[in-house]
């Protein structure tokens, strides 16, 4: 039963911020801290790793698709908007060094 005093999202299992605030950053609206060369898991399940930003867009980002069967990165004229990223970045070497992609993008090692 929801908290009378708590919007009705907050209880809700399929929202992780309902039980840690930070287990999603808000990306877009951190979009300034975004560097090339950061790695972050997506929305869809892969990986990626900022190139560059699109040139006249303020938000959306080049990136290189990691390929779990290869252990490689494609640049593949991928692109990527802030909101699709999850959690923190890692290093790409920490994502190669554990062998590309977990089934569960929380269990990769973070930018330390």
């Amino acid at each position: 039963m929801p908290h009378p005093d708590r919007p009705d999202w907050y209880d809700e299992p399929h929202r992780p911020e309902a039980y840690a605030p930070d287990a999603r950053p808000d990306w877009y609206a951190r979009r300034n801290e975004l560097r090339a060369g950061q790695v972050f898991a997506t929305t869809e399940g892969g990986f990626v790793q900022l190139d560059g930003r699109v040139e006249g867009d303020g938000t959306r980002w080049h990136v290189a698709l990691w390929d779990a069967r290869e252990r490689t990165w494609v640049y593949d004229q991928g692109e990527v908007e802030p909101g699709d990223l999850v959690g923190q970045p890692m290093t790409p070497e920490a994502l190669a060094s554990q062998g590309g992609a977990s089934d569960t993008p929380g269990d990769t090692p973070a930018l330390g």
